[in-house]
């Protein structure tokens, strides 16, 4: 066996200490003025809960599947509410040319 062979084992383990020891030292050590800010910070945080102000939905009353289908073949169907849809898009794209001056 080479000599070169054998201090690659030496030499494997001198550059694994030597690039732990460089980052060991690399780390910032935190200062006396760090922890005080810490324990005493300029913002409080309030926490409250999205849950306490709420109010449960219950405004559409229970009917049969039934009459839901007769209701909404009353109103049209499914494209009754998509020209709902179509009329308030081109509406809203109107206001916005009127609004940006341009008549082409």
């Amino acid at each position: 066996m080479s000599n070169r062979y054998q201090r690659a084992p030496a030499l494997a383990c001198f550059v694994l200490l030597w690039s732990c020891l460089g980052v060991s030292l690399a780390q910032e050590i935190p200062k006396a003025e760090e922890k005080q800010e810490s324990a005493n910070p300029a913002f409080v945080f309030d926490y409250f809960s999205v849950f306490e102000n709420y109010i449960p939905f219950d405004e559409v009353p229970d009917i049969s599947w039934r009459d839901a289908n007769d209701a909404v073949g009353q109103f049209g169907g499914w494209r009754a509410y998509l020209k709902l849809v179509q009329e308030e898009a081109r509406r809203k794209a109107e206001q916005e040319k009127q609004q940006s001056g341009d008549d082409k």
